[in-house]
């Protein structure tokens, strides 16, 4: 698989999908949800978090403020 080449960690934090999995959790408990949309919910947020995870593992760290050529 091809590495994906991403701003260094210490130039720009990766985001985990924390918060906005919690906010989305919130809403449909605050809503009172069916169980199909909880099922919905539940299905997106894994597949998120799951993107989320390999793509930290298969991302390749590059510094913009390096030299080029060095």
């Amino acid at each position: 698989m091809k590495k994906i080449k991403v701003v260094s960690a210490k130039n720009l934090p990766s985001r985990w999908p924390l918060t906005a999995t919690a906010a989305w959790w919130l809403l449909l408990d605050r809503l009172h949800a069916p169980g199909w949309g909880w099922g919905v919910f539940y299905t997106l947020a894994a597949i998120v978090w799951i993107i989320s995870v390999v793509c930290t593992f298969c991302q390749e760290s590059a510094d913009p403020f390096e030299r080029v050529g060095k």
